[in-house]
């Protein structure tokens, strides 16, 4: 159909090259939405803090030095009593030994995902702990097997591997075939074990309550408030790496769509 067929004769087609307006004042807009969301990150709070694993914080005032350490150390003291295995805001440990002793005698099959996976891990990690020992011996100073190297050098290899690759799959395999062993427990028809994990779970929901009661009153106390201020710099904002990449999709698509609509302006004019 032909534009004169909608329009009234004798009146001017609505001229295409406004499009070429329109492009801009768009891309300005999602400019300014896509700008909001980049620079919107926050940082943890300090409560989000107490809630970290002690590795996690670790990693994030790992370097800290002077009044920034000892701010962090006083943090982390906290942070590991609030993890500690054995401490006041564990579960009641005669609970937990019960519940483990049953997910210990479980047996997952050998053709099973997460056993299979735990050797794989298992046979990656040793191999580079074995590399870690063996790198500054001489061919005849290194070991054949890690086993043959004293329990010292063991645990040094072991400390200067405990970020690598091979340590995270390590823990990430025994991670997913204890939650295997816990299934098969949980699935358990037997009175007793039924009678232990709900005893277990209670010990557990007992204590996530004393230890949020902990935390409120951690973040209110000056002293962590003040060493908080301190190292709070050393945390990233939290969703900036998504942010970015939202943001350089959205300039990608709003330069293509402006390139276009310009690009056909410019035609239409020749």
């Amino acid at each position: 159909m032909s534009v004169n067929a909608v329009n009234p004769v004798g009146t001017e087609a609505p001229k295409k090259k406004n499009s070429s307006v329109a492009a801009p004042t768009i891309g300005l807009g999602v400019v300014g939405a896509g700008a909001g969301y980049l620079f919107g990150g926050k940082r943890p709070s300090l409560e989000q803090v107490f809630q970290m694993e002690p590795d996690k914080f670790e990693s994030h005032v790992n370097g800290a030095k002077d009044e920034a350490k000892n701010s962090a150390d006083k943090i982390k003291e906290e942070i590991n009593k609030l993890n500690s295995e054995d401490g006041e805001f564990a579960p009641e440990k005669a609970k937990k030994d019960a519940f483990d002793a049953e997910v210990n005698k479980q047996t997952l099959k050998d053709d099973a995902s997460e056993t299979k996976a735990l050797k794989d891990a298992q046979e990656n990690y040793d191999k580079k702990l074995l590399e870690e020992l063996n790198k500054d011996k001489k061919d005849g100073e290194k070991f054949a097997k890690v086993s043959d190297a004293p329990a010292d050098a063991q645990k040094a290899a072991k400390e200067a591997l405990k970020d690598a690759d091979e340590t995270k799959a390590l823990k990430t395999a025994e991670k997913n075939v204890r939650t295997a062993k816990e299934k098969l427990v949980r699935e358990s028809a037997d009175e007793n074990v039924k009678k232990i994990v709900k005893e277990f779970d209670d010990a557990v929901e007992a204590a996530k309550t004393k230890k949020t009661e902990k935390i409120s009153n951690l973040v209110k106390d000056e002293n962590m408030k003040s060493a908080f201020d301190k190292i709070k710099k050393m945390f990233p904002k939290e969703g900036k790496g998504k942010a970015a990449a939202i943001w350089g999709g959205i300039a990608a698509a709003v330069g293509l769509i402006a390139g276009l609509v310009l690009s056909g302006s410019k035609k239409e004019a020749k």
